[in-house]
């Protein structure tokens, strides 16, 4: 599985006094087995390209292809951009805009009539239970009710299910304490082991070292830097891009076995 962006260049408000150019020549791959990590500073471009990547901004223009396959609006009843948006899962920055249903039952039933496929109820089940959720009825409870770290575990958790091959993640661990935060990512490391590509977008520099195989540094919409988490150590390069280099945490950390 291949995902490549070519020249991507995203604005809004074109052609009037307030635009704004969000994205500018960018360039990236995207392959199985692999875990990748999109930092930058607010304002950056993090948001618009992971739209961008989750087809939510598929135009005419042909910037995405997918297994070599062009994702473009531009052809009606694009079969392989319907196959890309199958195989994809995103798992946005509020929880609460994914949650629609008044039962987690109901909210795997809404992706099995979407995906068209069968979730395993025992698999989602110990999904749960590797992300801390406690030995009861969950299938029954309300989503709606759930404390805000619940919900984003639980979106996760619905990502995971989904049959996906790329899996999007936009800040996954804010919010989360720090037994949750290491769930979250020895899990999508799990993921990543069993062949899919995981995409996590996150500001903690020190949780793109630890488990990335690669980063992407974004700054005001261009890829100013890109490579393996070893580039995080530049010190000079990150103050360049405002972004803080914990240099001195790095220093003593140890990159997870992978």
């Amino acid at each position: 599985m291949k995902v490549s962006i070519r020249n991507l260049n995203v604005k809004y408000m074109p052609k009037s006094k307030f635009e704004v150019n969000a994205l500018k020549n960018v360039y990236m791959e995207i392959n199985s087995y692999n875990f990748y990590t999109i930092v930058g500073n607010s304002g950056s471009g993090k948001t618009t390209l992971v739209k961008s990547l989750s087809a939510l901004r598929i135009g005419k223009d042909i910037n995405i292809f997918f297994n070599g396959k062009p994702l473009s609006k531009k052809y009606k009843h694009n079969k392989d951009l319907l196959k890309y948006k199958s195989d994809l899962a995103t798992t946005f920055q509020f929880p609460d805009h994914q949650i629609f249903s008044k039962s987690v039952e109901d909210e795997l039933k809404l992706i099995e009539k979407y995906k068209k496929i069968k979730i395993n109820r025992d698999e989602f089940s110990s999904i749960l239970s590797d992300l801390g959720f406690k030995n009861f009825d969950l299938f029954s409870l309300c989503p709606l009710i759930m404390s805000d770290g619940e919900k984003r575990k639980l979106v996760i958790a619905l990502s995971i299910i989904s049959n996906a091959k790329i899996i999007i993640l936009d800040e996954p661990t804010t919010g989360l304490d720090p037994v949750s935060e290491k769930r979250v990512l020895e899990i999508l490391l799990k993921q990543k082991e069993m062949g899919k590509a995981v995409i996590m977008i996150t500001h903690n520099i020190r949780n793109a070292y630890s488990y990335s195989d690669y980063v992407f540094v974004l700054n005001k919409g261009i890829i100013a830097k890109h490579g393996s988490p070893e580039i995080l150590r530049d010190k000079e390069f990150m103050k360049s891009v405002n972004l803080y280099s914990p240099y001195e945490i790095i220093g003593s950390l140890k990159r997870s076995e992978t």
